[in-house]
């Protein structure tokens, strides 16, 4: 989960450092980041292997300022991790899948990549279980969610309608048939009214998609 906002804050709460306690009450790292006051969240979770690394807050962040090549940023990153402690839950982020152009207006806030560094954190890793907190951060608020959502139609949502996205769904399913592409990620980018939590929808999504990773 990767939440990210736009200004630093004025004052910003002391980290937290997980306990036993936290991590055993929260039962899984969802639960954990929900409690959590900290910005940005962030979480990289396995199911399926029984991994994750679950952090709150900022130690430290990389997002290049220009199009980069992926080779060009995996060179940036392996620098930023061969100085990062060893005892800590190293980096956790993304790469844009056309890392060396620049992103559409929908994905500009992401830019070519975005990388974090958490400051209080919970990683499961090979059957074991770490927590701490780094003593440096960088101070963060939490998303604004004072912007008016757009009119919207008359079932509450607006954008691609589910007929086109179908659509697009058989000429994609065609493509694969035909031979004419090897894969193919299809996305719909559906907006409703007011705001939605992403830790307590993606808990519902776990919890509705055991299998899922």
């Amino acid at each position: 989960i990767p939440i990210e906002t736009q200004a630093p804050c004025t004052a910003a709460a002391d980290p937290v450092t997980p306990t036993r306690s936290d991590t055993t009450q929260a039962a899984s790292p969802l639960r954990w980041l929900a409690a959590q006051t900290q910005y940005p969240k962030v979480l990289l979770w396995d199911r399926d292997r029984d991994e994750w690394i679950a952090g709150a807050g900022a130690a430290a962040t990389y997002s290049p300022d220009r199009p980069m090549t992926l080779a060009a940023v995996e060179r940036e990153l392996a620098g930023l991790a061969a100085a990062t402690p060893a005892d800590g839950p190293g980096w956790v982020g993304g790469v844009r899948f056309s890392s060396n152009r620049e992103p559409g207006r929908a994905w500009a806030r992401f830019g070519t990549a975005w990388w974090i560094r958490p400051q209080s954190w919970w990683l499961r890793r090979d059957g074991q279980e770490r927590w701490g907190t780094a003593p440096e951060g960088e101070d963060r608020c939490a998303p604004s969610s004072s912007a008016k959502p757009a009119p919207a139609s008359a079932g509450g949502f607006r954008g691609e309608s589910a007929d086109a996205y179908l659509q697009r769904v058989r000429d994609a399913l065609a493509a694969l048939e035909d031979r004419a592409l090897d894969k193919i990620v299809l996305a719909r980018c559906v907006h409703r009214p007011g705001t939605i939590d992403p830790v307590v929808t993606l808990q519902q999504m776990a919890e509705k998609e055991p299998g899922g990773t």
